[in-house]
């Protein structure tokens, strides 16, 4: 009972700080769930563990290399635009991939999971009112989704 009121106390506290803008130093694993509201960059190796929503006046650059791990069939943080008890990535603002063109420069979203399979995650959705003038994907490999781009 206390472990679980300590994670529901850590989570609450990150994503209030996330709404309030308060950006983490980029470590090179880490892991990410919620609301993108400003200029963010992610790189190295990110762990999602619930729905990313990029909201209006966010936008999410992914560097190149960048490996985004889902976490399997299940998400901390559900939006109602996103799969049911999967991790998704909702953009509303913008959302810019800039993997290379050598195979260590892709930017890969995958699933976290030991033995991985199709469905893992859901799916990278941009709405109608995202931000697709600055948005853009280049050199990006997705993989075990249910849908991968929507």
């Amino acid at each position: 009972m206390i472990a679980h009121l300590r994670r529901t106390l850590a989570v609450v506290l990150f994503t209030l700080c996330q709404f309030a803008g308060v950006q983490f130093a980029h470590a090179t694993q880490y892991s990410f769930f919620g609301p993108i509201a400003s200029d963010t960059t992610w790189a190295d190796t990110v762990t999602v563990n619930g729905d990313v929503v990029i909201t209006p006046t966010g936008h999410l650059h992914l560097s190149p290399g960048t490996h985004v791990r889902f976490q399997p069939r299940s998400s901390i943080y559900d939006d109602l635009d996103g799969n049911q008890f999967r991790c998704d990535v909702i953009v509303k603002g913008a959302l810019s991939v800039d993997g290379g063109v050598a195979p260590t420069d892709a930017v890969v979203f995958t699933s976290s999971a030991q033995n991985p399979a199709g469905g893992d995650w859901g799916y990278v959705y941009f709405k109608p009112e995202s931000r697709d003038d600055i948005s853009s994907i280049t050199g990006a490999s997705f993989r075990f989704g249910m849908e991968n781009v929507y």
